[in-house]
């Protein structure tokens, strides 16, 4: 359990490194979005995106401090795997791998969904982003030691939804897809009008 978010000596250079690597593959695929025509994308996607940037940048900055010289703190298989093989490395290349891979996910599903209905894959990128923003507040939460107050009355509920079922994360998806609807409703009232 962490107060801040900074490291001190090596690793804090891995926290910038790992800075430096999101602002760059953040960069590069919006870059891509707009050249490959995909702009409507990004406006759709534009508030969770930025939720997913702020609390994503909070979890791995805080996950680089804390496994730097222990990557099994990770529950994560895949980024434990890029953390003990690649070191002071690792959290930046595990960075760039997550943001390529999602960004690839929501692109290739924008491409292949050109038949459905443009309400049906709106809500599905934004249900995507919420549910990534989500997964990296709750995660960055658990580095932070939130285990009082409302987090207690949240979690277990959450953690019965991923045993109930057998789908480990499941709740990250729900929460996305509560934030989606609520996004569209929001989006709906404002076309008619019907907000201040």
């Amino acid at each position: 359990m962490y107060e801040s978010v900074l490291a001190d000596g090596p690793a804090f250079y891995s926290q910038l490194l790992t800075f430096a690597a999101l602002l760059l593959a953040g960069g590069f695929w919006i870059k891509v979005y707009f050249r490959s025509g995909r702009r409507r994308v990004l406006e759709v996607v534009l508030v969770p995106a930025a939720l997913w940037f702020v609390f994503g940048t909070l979890d791995i900055l805080t996950t680089a401090k804390g496994v730097y010289g222990n990557p099994f703190m990770e529950r994560n298989v895949v980024a434990r795997f890029m953390f003990a093989e690649f070191g002071f490395f690792g959290p930046a290349l595990a960075t760039l791998v997550w943001i390529t891979l999602w960004a690839l996910v929501s692109l290739t599903f924008d491409w292949g969904s050109k038949a459905l209905p443009a309400g049906f894959r709106d809500f599905t990128q934004l249900m995507m982003f919420y549910s990534l923003a989500v997964g990296h507040l709750f995660a960055f939460g658990s580095w932070m030691g939130w285990q009082s107050g409302e987090w207690t009355l949240v979690h277990p509920f959450l953690s019965f939804m991923d045993d109930a079922l057998g789908v480990p994360y499941l709740h990250y998806v729900f929460w996305g897809c509560f934030f989606a609807a609520v996004h569209g409703v929001l989006l709906f009232l404002c076309s008619r009008r019907m907000c201040l």
